[in-house]
C-alpha cells in the first residue's frame, strides 16, 4: 500500500491506471479510501498517527550511479533526476531543497525536506495518510547491508530526522496489511 507520488513536491490531483495487454489471470489493482487508512491508524496506533501528523516525513534514497537492473531500487541517480554529471544532479537537488551526500562508489544519498504524511482533504474535509509508507519497512535509511557494502534505498524518516522505531515500522506493516 502506498499514496502514489505523495514525496512529489506537487503531487497530481488526479492519477490514471492503464494497461496495454491485460494479464491472463489476477491483474486487479486495489484501492482502498486513504481517509479509511487514516481513521484504522488513529484507532490501533494514536501515538504514532500523532506523531507523522506533528513531524511529517523526509524520504531518504540511496542511488547508484547506474541503474541496477537486478534491483527494484536500484534506478541511478542519473535517471531519477534526468541529469548526466554529478554538478547537474547537485544544481538539481539544491534548487529542490534536497539534502545530498556523494557515497563511496559514486553512490548518491538524498533526503528530501520535510512532507506531510497526514493531510486533511479538502473536499471531503476528511483526514487522509498521505506518505509512501511501503517504502520505510525493509531498508536502513543509511543504505549499508549487513556487512557494510552499500546498497539502493528507499526509505522514510521522520521530519526530525529520526528513523522510524521497529514499533512504529510494525504498525506502518499492519496498517498496509
Amino acid at each position: 500500500m502506498h499514496s502514489e507520488m505523495a514525496q512529489c513536491d506537487a503531487p497530481p490531483e488526479h492519477i490514471a491506471f492503464f494497461c496495454e495487454v491485460a494479464p491472463t489471470t489476477g491483474g486487479a489493482t486495489p484501492i482502498i479510501h486513504s481517509h479509511l487508512v487514516a481513521a484504522y491508524l488513529r484507532e490501533k496506533h494514536p501515538a504514532l498517527a500523532e506523531k507523522l501528523k506533528a513531524l511529517g516525513v523526509r524520504y531518504v534514497r540511496v542511488m547508484p550511479e547506474e541503474t541496477d537492473s537486478t534491483s527494484a531500487l536500484g534506478k541511478s541517480w542519473r535517471i531519477s533526476l534526468g541529469v548526466k554529471t554529478r554538478e547537474e544532479a547537485e544544481e538539481k537537488l539544491r534548487a529542490s531543497e534536497t539534502e545530498f551526500e556523494w557515497l563511496p562508489g559514486n553512490f548518491l544519498r538524498t533526503v528530501s525536506r520535510v512532507g506531510p504524511a497526514l493531510v486533511v482533504d479538502e473536499r471531503s474535509g476528511n483526514e487522509v495518510f498521505f506518505t509512501a509508507a511501503e517504502t520505510t519497512l525493509n531498508h536502513a535509511p543509511s543504505g549499508l547491508d549487513k556487512n557494510g557494502v552499500q546498497r539502493p534505498v528507499k526509505a522514510i524518516i521522520f521530519g526530525d530526522n529520526t528513523e522510524l522505531s521497529a514499533e512504529a515500522c510494525a504498525a506502518l506493516s499492519e496498517v498496509g496489511d
